[in-house]
């Protein structure tokens, strides 16, 4: 599960127990998760993208190069620089709370 949205635990104390209690579910339920606040995961070898953010696929070279960050702005712009290097990537995972990645 990708939960894009923010408003966790960088804002204040009770949004950082409904975190918990968030991950919490994820580990009883055996629930792989990336999040919150993140743009998500991109997996160009069997074609999952789920970044909110658009993505030209015209421009978007597969290639090796696999990228994890905690800044899916950074991200997508080394995507971007990526292609215009002709410079393909593979995988991408953008997860600012690497902690809730169960």
């Amino acid at each position: 599960m990708v939960i894009e949205s923010g408003g966790f635990s960088e804002f204040d104390e009770e949004n950082e127990r409904l975190e918990r209690d968030l991950l919490s579910i994820a580990q009883k339920w055996q629930i792989r998760l990336v999040g919150p606040n993140c743009i998500g995961i991109i997996n160009l070898e069997n074609g999952l993208v789920l970044p909110f953010t658009p993505l030209d696929h015209k421009i978007i070279k597969v290639g090796n190069v696999s990228l994890v960050s905690q800044s899916g702005g950074i991200d997508n712009n080394i995507i971007r620089l990526f292609s215009c290097e002709n410079i393909g990537f593979n995988k991408f995972d953008s997860n600012l709370h690497s902690r809730c990645f169960y």
